[in-house]
């Protein structure tokens, strides 16, 4: 067999001073929040998925809410089911309103509004709903974290994550005994993680937080370097601060905050505020960099 002369491999080789390697310029990652999704998801119409989109203001090449994160709706119309495969190593899915099921392979999987459900990604799965009014779920995945690296998720059978559903009831019961845990410490917010019988956080590169900020009360300011994609369960009169930006929450809308942004929540009302975190706080954790520090209002 004839051989090709070979290229010069040296060419591709660049040679950068410290300045140029560590202060590499990009984008900032805006605290936005997604309101003409949520309500795209609201309308009555076919069924659909609806990402929150933020790419092209941090200069990304794929979808994304946060440099690592995706978040989107997906509303399903009865006799009118939705298939999707992401391309991502963890999906979480939360159930805004209506019930149904989720199917894959030869298994299946019932939820109903206020559920949480966990997937390992990569594979198909048909959403369906036999309710007169489209059902609702919110999607998370960590889709652009494998597309920085053009990388594959595993096969089902040898993911880390296992299908794993996470009721309504048992996650209000579990903040409930948060909730007395916490108020002997004399703190003003709480909250719950969610977590596998396998891993300490609900996947090795995501975490999953229900965090409830009391009637009248707020978070303390803080800042932690994973970013945080949120959606708002209760609280219409309540706010975040994001280095002084006031963000106004609204129900079932997505905000984003930016990793190592201070920030805050407040609720100025007389109900409790609730909200869904997911960050991207299994890297940092792993990485041991989570630079969690309280911060000036």
């Amino acid at each position: 067999m004839q051989k090709h002369p070979s290229p010069d491999y040296t060419q591709r080789a660049r040679y950068l001073t410290l300045d140029q390697g560590f202060n590499v310029a990009r984008t900032k990652v805006p605290a936005h929040i997604f309101l003409n999704e949520r309500d795209e998801a609201f309308a009555n119409a076919g069924s659909t998925h609806i990402l929150c989109d933020s790419s092209s203001a941090m200069a990304i090449d794929v979808p994304a809410s946060a440099p690592m994160l995706l978040a989107s709706y997906l509303r399903i119309r009865s006799n009118e089911p939705l298939t999707l495969q992401s391309h991502a190593s963890a999906e979480i899915f939360y159930a805004i309103r209506g019930s149904g099921t989720i199917e894959w392979d030869n298994e299946s999987m019932g939820w109903e509004a206020g559920d949480v459900m966990l997937f390992p990604g990569g594979f198909a799965k048909q959403f369906s709903t036999n309710n007169d009014q489209p059902a609702i779920l919110w999607q998370c995945t960590n889709a652009p974290q494998l597309a920085l690296e053009k990388t594959l998720p595993p096969p089902i059978s040898q993911s880390t994550i296992r299908p794993t559903l996470y009721k309504q009831e048992a996650m209000m019961r579990a903040l409930v005994e948060a909730q007395k845990m916490v108020m002997k410490n004399g703190m003003k917010s709480m909250a719950i993680m969610f977590g596998t019988e396998t891993m300490g956080s609900i996947s090795p590169s995501l975490t999953l937080a229900l965090n409830e900020v009391p009637p009248n009360a707020s978070q303390v300011p803080h800042r932690h370097n994973s970013a945080a994609v949120t959606i708002v369960l209760e609280g219409e009169q309540c706010y975040s601060t994001v280095e002084g930006q006031k963000v106004p929450w609204s129900k079932f809308a997505t905000f984003v905050t930016p990793g190592a942004a201070s920030h805050a929540h407040f609720n100025p009302s007389s109900g409790s505020a609730l909200v869904l975190i997911v960050q991207d706080g299994g890297l940092h954790a792993h990485c041991r960099t989570m630079g969690f520090a309280i911060t000036q209002a």
